[in-house]
């Protein structure tokens, strides 16, 4: 069971690195795109609720997979430095201004991405993980 647990914790830490990367590649694209959106009748895709909602998400599972591992696995403290300052960044994008908020979300998502192979790596390194892992 404890081989099952630790490579799907794997798993989703890549899923992790795979949805945080959309997220900021979507914070990154939404301003050069949104012309097109509006033609389209995609706005949705730039409303302020998919916005909430998209990093709730991506958030939550970088915060709970960091959690697990580190309360159970590699307890390396490290991995939590650029998830709280992904958080610190979310939490005062505003006060980068409206011009600059694509960029700050865009930071604060590649810092989720950080996180998360920070996390693989430590489990890596972990020999608690390895032994679980055979």
């Amino acid at each position: 069971m404890m081989m099952k647990m630790s490579r799907s914790t794997a798993k989703i830490d890549k899923l992790g690195i795979f949805l945080s990367g959309a997220c900021a590649v979507h914070c990154l694209l939404v301003p050069l795109i949104l012309p097109f959106l509006v033609v389209s009748h995609l706005t949705f895709f730039a409303s302020e609720g998919f916005e909430f909602w998209s990093w709730t998400i991506a958030f939550g599972l970088c915060l709970v997979v960091t959690v697990y591992q580190y309360a159970f696995k590699h307890k390396h403290a490290s991995v939590f430095i650029p998830l709280a300052l992904c958080f610190g960044l979310i939490m005062n994008k505003g006060m980068f201004g409206a011009s600059a908020a694509s960029y700050v979300a865009f930071a604060a998502g590649l810092l989720l991405v950080l996180t998360h192979i920070l996390n693989l790596k430590m489990c890596k390194l972990c020999p608690k993980c390895q032994s679980q892992d055979q």
